[in-house]
């Protein structure tokens, strides 16, 4: 039973930290164009219209060019935590909201799986364990299994986190109309078992 649960937490673990790790590494180039692009147009608009023959040619390049290095500091670690910057950069917003989510799990069934090896512990704690375990592992299948769907219905993206009895979805979509939310949320109720009342669905960047 324990090295069963083992491999199969183990091996879910895995699955979970290389999609992470390739779906950030996929979106990172993408996310530092985002972030660079906005401000270098707005720069290359203003700047003919604020120099006039007058003005010393050499007058502020130093200053742009602290600029630009201060940009390219930014855009090599962008901040997508922040509420602000994560709706700028919804492509990073995912891969970050899916890393922390699969840090959260990994770390959950970490100590799970420390208090059944701990030769101290009770049976009947090593028990409630193992059931926490098991269903720790049945939630993470589920949460997988509702993004792969949502993707499956046309949306470029989802991440979807249950925790205490409570869904939320975010949906890569600039609208979502009445019709695809009550989709959502019925097949997140009909996998998951959570009541509508439960559920949160929520539209997120989109193209």
């Amino acid at each position: 039973m324990d090295r069963e649960a083992s491999r199969k937490v183990t091996t879910i673990i895995l699955l979970l930290l290389a999609f992470a790790a390739v779906w950030y590494a996929k979106n990172f180039q993408r996310e530092r164009i985002n972030i660079i692009s906005p401000t270098q147009q707005e720069e290359g608009e203003n700047s003919p219209a604020e120099q006039t023959p007058e003005e010393d040619p050499f007058a502020g390049e130093d200053e742009t060019e602290h600029e630009d290095e201060g940009e390219d500091e930014e855009a090599a670690v962008p901040t997508v935590t922040d509420p602000d910057t994560a709706l700028e950069n919804y492509e990073a917003f995912f891969a970050e909201y899916r890393m922390q989510r699969d840090r959260i799990r990994a770390s959950e069934v970490e100590m799970l799986n420390h208090m059944i090896e701990n030769p101290n512990i009770t049976a009947e704690g090593k028990k409630e364990a193992e059931a926490q375990l098991l269903s720790m592992i049945e939630v993470m299948e589920k949460e997988l299994l509702v993004e792969n769907m949502i993707k499956a219905q046309g949306f470029k993206d989802a991440v979807f986190f249950m925790k205490d009895g409570k869904a939320n979805v975010v949906v890569k979509a600039a609208k979502l109309n009445q019709t695809e939310f009550m989709q959502i949320a019925e097949m997140v109720s009909t996998v998951t078992g959570v009541s509508f009342d439960n559920i949160a669905v929520v539209e997120h960047g989109g193209s």
